[in-house]
């Protein structure tokens, strides 16, 4: 029974780098409440149960639920406003589990999934406002063209990663698929070798790569802003592929530029036939992707143009014509890049002009021996106001397209994964056919930043909290919302000091939020207070002579443990093979297999049960202490049963016969005992002392027919880690029929 739970924030892990077979867990450690474990048995008719284990729960020690599912089932969304969410509970089309949920407080696997499963369904109850996980949130941006409607996250296997002994052995990446509005789905690559691996080997070690479809670029971001040319359209471009590329080209199929002299007075005339060139004509006026970014290029073949001048002496006489040549060339190419650059606080993909050029010219390659020098000045000087307005075309072409380009904010796509604002610190870009951007995870920290923004802090102990990207730094410290109790203090240096031992006692845990704030700057930090720097799990707990049970213990910075059984006679404390990989420290307790007689004077029942003391001690002397009371396998026809009295509980011992179902076991022939407890004990009352520390009392009672080692009952009063009222009611029994 799980009382006061508070569980902390989700956190997710993925496993088994494999396109297939990948795996997500999302991870909720207990940092606080109460765990109560009963036994339940039938006796005389009725269920009866009895305590077994206590535990206080906090976020040193406390177990986790865990959530599991295969990647290709788990679902993630975009919600309103830019939420990225991870539902914890999933159905499928048979309304069955998505997920397996695991509780790792318990001992087997099989309890550890059963349990698993009931917090589930207690879960499912809750709904979605509850059961919904925020991994993170887009920040808001007027880029429309990057605007995620939904994606999936894989893992992928580094090449050789499956070869043992490789240096990429395990070596895997966590990917996102990302469908952007108005975009159909896609299919996910069938296994790890049909894709490449997108974090390249090199001296950079990279960590990141965003990387952006070939179709996405050209569709979304090229070609729309090259249509916002006016003279485009008449151009009527085509997209084609490029021949032996996977890169794809505008080509221009109408359109074109051209002139003629057409001179002729009565004396003189100069005329050519139309000159010029079609868009279309090969090379044709195109835009090509290439250099990591986009090349409009207008650069026919030369164009050449027979003409003829003439001068005559009468208008009676025919024209003396004598044959020139021109050639026409044009050179118009603009060159625009992807790069990336900052604006503001963040990292953007720039598209833009990046170089411009526009050459003509139109020459007398040729004139006729008797074309006079009179005759050639004028060509030239026709050629001249030809030149000038191919010069001006040229121009004009290069210059509608200066003002393309646009901004991608393509780097707030990592927020689908991760939280913050620059998350990853962009080095690489290139464009072989997708944009690629590789790059580093490592947070530029601009804002105001407190370190550490997550601790744990041991009652009366202290903490000086950093500050960066800021000064005048403002402290203050409050209780989480919905919680109450002394928050400790914060001084002007940024120095806590948490609330006494004491004032911890009752819950085991409490949790508050210090503050830093600059102006309009703010950060926060989380901090789980905790009675005593060593903590343990359980608290005390019942095992079985020859059994095994897992103990595990932790300190508030991690400091090393020193493990101690007072009494070796009862069992030893081993390595635990099984111990939770998020625990810091765990132990298995075996049991002995018989118990030692009671020595003189020592209570008969020390035949049935002992307490055996595992001490956990930390090297500035902190300790607390597992109690466990090991006992031999129980009759299972001797009991105890509770009632209130007074403010305390009343046991009363029975049993079962041939002749009776139940009955009293009698008095003169039952010994009491208490192993642990403040409180007084007698003929089975125990009365708690008030105000003490202690959270709970172990008893026995031991019915001496002179033979038998298994005529005996235990309890374990929670009392006042419960209330008696509270506790009776735990241990109600119901008849069976």
């Amino acid at each position: 029974m799980l009382m006061g739970l508070t569980l902390d924030r989700p956190r997710l892990s993925f496993e088994n780098a494999s396109i297939q077979h990948g795996r997500v867990a999302a991870t909720m450690r207990m940092v606080g409440g109460k765990q109560l474990q009963l036994k339940e048995s039938v006796l005389a008719g009725e269920t009866h149960k009895v305590v077994t284990r206590l535990s206080t729960l906090n976020a040193i020690v406390g177990p986790s639920l865990i959530f599991t599912a295969d990647l290709a089932t788990s679902q993630s969304s975009i919600g309103d406003e830019g939420a990225v969410v991870l539902k914890l509970i999933q159905l499928n089309e048979n309304g069955e589990f998505i997920y397996q949920y695991k509780f790792t407080g318990v001992e087997t696997e099989f309890e550890r999934i059963r349990l698993g499963t009931h917090l589930a369904e207690l879960m499912k109850t809750w709904g979605d406002e509850l059961t919904t996980l925020p991994l993170s949130e887009l920040r808001e941006s007027e880029d429309s063209v990057l605007e995620p409607a939904r994606f999936g996250i894989r893992t992928h296997a580094e090449h050789n990663s499956a070869k043992r002994g490789d240096p990429a052995f395990g070596e895997g990446a966590v990917v996102l698929f990302i469908a952007m509005k108005g975009d159909k789905n896609g299919s996910y690559p069938h296994e790890d070798k049909d894709m490449l691996y997108m974090l390249p080997s090199s001296a950079e070690k990279f960590t990141s790569n965003l990387i952006l479809a070939q179709d996405l670029i050209y569709n979304k971001v090229i070609f729309p802003e090259i249509n916002k040319v006016p003279w485009v359209a008449d151009a009527k471009f085509e997209d084609r592929e490029i021949p032996g590329s996977r890169h794809r080209e505008l080509v221009a199929t109408a359109g074109g530029w051209w002139a003629r002299i057409n001179h002729e007075v009565p004396l003189f005339r100069c005329l050519t036939p139309a000159f010029g060139f079609n868009y279309a004509d090969e090379p044709a006026m195109r835009f090509r992707v290439e250099r990591n970014g986009v090349v409009f290029k207008l650069n026919p073949d030369p164009v050449f143009v027979d003409g003829v001048v003439g001068h005559r002496e009468h208008t009676a006489n025919p024209w003396p014509d004598r044959k020139f040549t021109l050639k026409t060339t044009v050179d118009v190419e603009v060159v625009f890049s992807f790069k990336v650059k900052v604006e503001g606080e963040n990292s953007v993909i720039d598209f833009s002009v990046q170089s411009q050029r526009s050459n003509t010219a139109i020459e007398l390659v040729y004139a006729d021996p008797k074309v006079t020098p009179n005759q050639i000045q004028f060509i030239y000087d026709y050629l001249k106001f030809y030149r000038q307005g191919l010069q001006a075309y040229a121009t004009s072409l290069a210059a509608s397209l200066v003002d393309i380009g646009a901004t991608l904010d393509a780097f707030r796509l990592n927020n689908l994964l991760f939280k913050g604002g620059n998350v990853v610190t962009p080095v690489n870009l290139n464009m072989p056919t997708d944009l690629t951007v590789l790059g580093h995870l490592s947070p530029q920290r601009t804002d105001l930043v407190i370190e550490p923004s997550e601790v744990v802090v041991a009652g009366g102990g202290s903490l000086t909290f950093k500050a960066s990207g800021a000064s005048d730094i403002k402290w203050s410290v409050d209780n989480v919302d919905g919680e109450e109790g002394e928050k400790g203090d914060i001084d002007l240096s940024g120095k806590y000091t948490a609330p006494s031992a004491d004032s911890l006692r009752a819950s085991g845990f409490r949790r508050v939020i210090v503050t830093a704030t600059a102006g309009d700057k703010v950060s926060k930090a989380m901090l789980s207070l905790v009675e005593s720097s060593v903590s343990v799990y359980p608290s005390v707990v019942v095992v079985s002579l020859g059994s095994k049970y897992s103990l595990v213990a932790g300190e508030v910075d991690k400091k090393a443990l020193t493990w101690t059984l007072k009494d070796q006679n009862l069992g030893a404390i081993e390595e635990d093979p099984d111990k939770d990989p998020t625990m810091q420290d765990g132990r298995k307790f075996v049991a002995a297999k018989t118990l030692p007689a009671p020595g003189a004077g020592e209570p008969l029942n020390f035949i049935s049960s002992r307490l055996a003391e595992v001490e956990v001690s930390s090297a500035d002397n902190s300790k607390r202490t597992i109690d466990v009371l090991v006992v031999v396998d129980q009759s299972g026809s001797y009991w105890l049963e509770a009632e209130v009295s007074g403010t305390g509980v009343q046991l009363t011992f029975y049993r079962t016969t041939r002749t009776v179902p139940k009955e009293k076991v009698p008095a003169a022939a039952t010994h009491w005992h208490k192993y642990k407890g403040d409180g007084t004990f007698e003929n089975g009352l125990y009365t708690p002392k008030a105000g003490s520390a202690e959270q709970y009392a172990i008893v026995t009672a031991f019915y001496d027919d002179g033979d038998s080692v298994d005529r005996f009952a235990y309890m374990i009063i929670p009392v006042p880690f419960v209330s008696s009222q509270r506790f009776v009611q735990l241990l109600g029994t119901e008849k069976v029929n």
